[in-house]
C-alpha cells in the first residue's frame, strides 16, 4: 500500500517505487456506511472498552518504528530531526498546511480525493462526523484517504485543536512523524494540552530523540496523569536505561488506563513484579464488602449464641453456592482443566483480552503474595487467641478443684465469668485478623470477575461467578470463626443460657440445695459455738453480745455483728433477744451492712435445735424477715431493691 509519496523535495527523499497496486478508493456508499456504523458502535462501548478500542486501533496502524513494535528505543534519525520545519506564526502555519495539501493532491489519486471531498461536503454541518472522518478512514487502513481528509479538516478548522491533533496523529501513524511535529509544536506554543504533548513525545520517540520524547511525555502526565500512552513512553525510555524500579510505577499506570503489548511482553519475559492494586480501577461489585463481611467477634455469652445461629445460616448459604458451582462445572470439564489449559496457553490477539489475561494473572499472584506476606501476623493472632482459650479452660478446671458449688446457677456463673473474659480479651485480635483479609479478598474477587468477562464465554463466566462466590462464602465463614467458638465457649453458652437467664430467688436456692439435717450447739461460759452443714457461728458476751458467722460456700461468706442482747442457756433449752449492727463480706470484699435482730426460744436435741421465734435483717442488700417454727425456718417478708 502506498501511503504518501515524496511530499515534494522537503526532505530531498527519492520517490519510492510502488511495490503494490494503488489502493482501491472507497466509494461514497462505503464511506457513508463506514461512518454510520463506526459512530453507532462507538456509542455502545463502555469507557474501558473505548480505551481498549483506541489502543487496538493505534496498534493496527502501519507505521515505522512504533513504540509497541520494538522493545528498544529506535535509533536516532539525526537527518530527519534536523529538517523539521519550524512554524511560529499563523501565516507560517497556513502556508505549511497549503504545502501539505498540494503534495497530497499531487500524489493521491483523484478518485480518492473526489470521494473524500464529497464526504466532507455531505457532513459539513456535522462537526463530530467531520472530526471522526479521518480517524475512521485510518481504522479502515485507507491511509491516503485519511491523510487527505485530515489535511482538509485541519484547514477548515484551524481553531479546533482536535482537527489539528487528528492530522498530526495520522501523519505519525503513517510513518511521517517529522511532518507531524511542526503542527504539534505550533499548537503547543499556543495552547498546551496533554494529548498534544503526548503526540509530540510519540513523534520524537519514533525519531529516536529520547531527551525530547521524555520531556514531552512528562509534560503530558503532569497535565493528565491518566494518559496511558505517555506513561508507556516514559516506561520504555526508563527500561532502555536499565531503570526497572523507576519504570514500574509508569508501567502500572499504563496498564491502569490502557494497554501496551510491548510492555506486556517485557513484563512477562523479565518477570517484573507489578502491584495489581495500582493497576485497577473501581469495578462492579459482584460481592459487596458490607454484605459479604465476616460476622464480627463478640464479647459476651448472649452475643455468642446469636452469632452461632447466624453462622448456621451462612453455612446453608455456602452449601447453596457450592451446589451451583458444581452444577456449572461441566463448562470447564473436571477440575476446570479446560479453562486452566486455555488460560495458560492461549495467545490472545485482541488487546482487551490480552489486558484481561494480564490483569487476571497479577490479581491472582498478588492475592497469594498478600496472604503469604501476612502469614506471620495471622499465625501470631491465632496463637494469642489459643493462649486465651487455654487460660479459660485451665481457669474453669482450677475453680472446680478449689470450690464446691451448691447449684447449677453457681457453676454457670463461674463459667460465664471465664467465658466473657476470654471473649473480651480476644475481641480486638479477631477483629484485626478479619480486617486484614476480608476486604482484600472481596476486592480481588470482584476485580477478577470483571476481567473474566472479557475472557470467558457466558456459561464459563457463570461457573467462575459461583466458584468465586463459594470461595467468598467459605472465607467469610472461616474468618467468622477466628475468635474460637468451639467446643468449650459455645457449649458453656448453650448449657448455661437458660439457667443464667432465670436466676433463682433465695427460696428457690433453699429448695435446690441439700437441706441442713444437723446443727450442734455447745455452750461455754458466757457464749456458745454452733456447727451446721452451712458453716459455724461463735457468739459471746453478756448484754454486749458479738457474733462471728462463717459459711462454707465457694465465696467464703462471713458476717461480724455486735450489739445488745440477753440470753439464758442450758444444755437442754435456751431463750434470748438481741439487736446488733452487722458487716458482711466474702472473697471479693465487702458485700453488705446494716442491722439484724432476733427473738427466739429453743429446745436442744442431740443433733438439732427446735426454735420458735423471729429474726430480721435490714441492710443495703434488702430487708428479710424469717419465722422459726420447729426445725424449719421460712421467709415471711423479703424486699430486694435490685428487683
Amino acid at each position: 500500500m502506498v501511503l504518501l509519496l515524496t511530499w515534494g523535495n522537503l526532505l530531498a527523499q527519492n520517490k519510492p517505487k510502488p511495490a503494490k497496486p494503488q489502493e482501491k478508493p472507497p466509494t461514497q456508499k462505503e464511506i457513508d456506511d463506514m461512518m454510520k456504523e463506526a459512530l453507532k458502535e462507538m456509542d455502545k462501548l463502555s469507557p474501558e472498552q473505548k480505551a481498549m478500542f483506541e489502543q487496538k486501533f493505534k496498534q493496527q496502524m502501519p507505521q515505522n518504528n512504533r513504540v509497541d513494535d520494538n522493545p528498544t528505543v529506535p535509533k536516532k534519525q539525526t537527518t530527519l530531526l534536523s529538517r523539521i520545519k519550524k512554524v511560529t506564526t499563523p501565516e507560517q502555519y497556513n502556508q505549511y498546511l497549503d504545502e501539505l495539501l498540494i503534495q497530497a493532491k499531487k500524489n493521491i489519486s483523484s478518485s480518492i480525493i473526489s470521494e473524500v471531498d464529497n464526504m466532507i461536503l455531505k457532513y459539513k454541518g456535522n462537526k463530530i462526523a467531520i472530526h471522526n472522518l479521518p480517524m475512521m478512514l485510518c481504522l479502515q487502513k485507507k491511509m491516503n484517504a485519511a491523510i487527505y481528509a485530515a489535511i482538509v479538516c485541519a484547514k477548515q478548522n484551524k481553531d479546533v485543536i482536535l482537527s489539528q491533533n487528528n492530522l498530526a496523529f495520522i501523519l505519525h501513524q503513517s510513518g511521517y512523524s517529522f511532518h507531524a511535529l511542526p503542527i504539534l509544536e505550533y499548537y503547543l506554543s499556543k495552547s498546551p494540552s496533554p494529548i498534544s504533548y503526548n503526540n509530540a513525545g510519540q513523534c520524537y520517540f519514533t525519531l529516536g530523540d529520547t531527551a525530547k520524547a521524555m520531556k514531552y511525555f512528562i509534560a503530558a502526565t503532569r497535565l493528565d496523569d491518566n494518559l496511558a500512552e505517555s506513561h508507556c513512553g516514559i516506561a520504555m525510555l526508563l527500561l532502555e536505561q536499565k531503570k526497572e524500579k523507576e519504570a514500574i510505577q509508569h508501567i502500572e499506570k499504563a496498564f491502569r488506563h490502557g494497554y501496551s503489548q510491548t510492555l506486556d511482553d517485557y513484563v512477562m519475559s523479565n518477570n517484573l513484579k507489578l502491584n495489581s492494586i495500582k493497576m485497577v480501577k473501581p469495578v462492579k461489585e459482584y460481592f459487596k464488602p458490607v454484605e459479604y463481611a465476616p460476622l464480627p467477634p463478640v464479647k459476651d455469652r448472649e452475643a455468642l449464641i446469636k452469632k452461632d445461629k447466624k453462622l448456621s445460616y451462612l453455612e446453608s448459604v455456602q452449601a447453596n453456592w457450592e451446589q451451583k458451582r458444581q452444577a456449572t462445572a461441566g463448562a470447564f470439564q473436571t477440575g476446570n482443566t479446560k479453562w486452566e489449559l486455555r488460560k495458560n496457553t492461549e495467545t490472545f490477539t485482541n488487546g482487551l483480552k490480552r489486558k484481561a489475561w494480564l490483569m487476571s494473572y497479577f490479581l491472582n499472584q498478588d492475592l497469594i503474595t498478600y496472604i503469604n506476606d501476612n502469614t506471620t501476623a495471622l499465625t501470631n493472632s491465632n496463637q494469642r487467641i489459643e493462649k486465651k482459650y487455654a487460660e479459660m479452660e485451665n481457669g474453669i478446671a482450677e475453680a472446680y478443684k478449689k470450690s464446691s458449688f451448691n447449684s447449677d446457677y453457681e457453676q454457670c456463673k463461674m463459667k460465664e465469668r471465664f467465658l466473657d473474659t476470654y471473649l473480651r480479651e480476644t475481641f480486638i485480635t479477631a477483629k484485626e485478623t478479619q480486617d486484614l483479609l476480608s476486604h482484600t479478598i472481596i476486592t480481588n474477587v470482584n476485580q477478577q470477575l470483571h476481567w473474566f468477562q472479557f475472557l470467558l464465554k457466558e456459561n464459563e463466566l457463570n461457573h467462575q461467578y459461583y466458584n468465586l462466590g463459594s470461595h467468598i462464602m467459605s472465607s467469610q465463614i472461616s474468618l467468622s470463626k477466628v475468635q474460637r467458638m468451639y467446643p468449650l465457649p459455645i457449649n458453656i453458652a448453650y448449657e448455661c443460657n437458660e439457667v443464667l437467664n432465670h436466676p433463682p430467688n433465695p427460696d428457690d436456692l433453699e429448695d435446690e440445695n441439700v437441706k441442713c439435717d444437723y446443727s450442734i450447739k455447745i455452750p461455754f461460759g458466757v457464749g456458745s459455738i454452733k456447727f451446721t452443714c452451712d458453716g459455724w457461728e461463735i457468739e459471746g458476751g453478756e448484754i454486749l453480745v458479738g457474733n462471728i458467722i462463717q459459711k462454707n460456700n465457694s465465696s467464703r461468706d462471713f458476717t461480724v455483728a455486735i450489739g445488745l442482747g440477753l440470753e439464758e442457756q442450758s444444755l437442754a433449752a435456751g431463750a434470748g433477744i438481741k439487736a446488733q449492727f452487722y458487716l458482711s463480706g466474702n472473697n471479693d470484699g465487702f458485700t453488705d451492712m446494716g442491722w439484724r435482730g432476733e427473738v427466739k426460744g429453743e429446745v436442744n436435741t442431740i443433733i438439732k435445735q427446735y426454735e420458735v421465734g423471729y429474726n430480721a435483717q435490714i441492710g443495703i442488700s434488702g430487708i428479710v424477715v424469717n419465722e422459726m417454727n420447729g426445725f424449719d425456718s421460712k421467709s415471711i417478708f423479703n424486699y430486694d431493691p435490685k428487683k
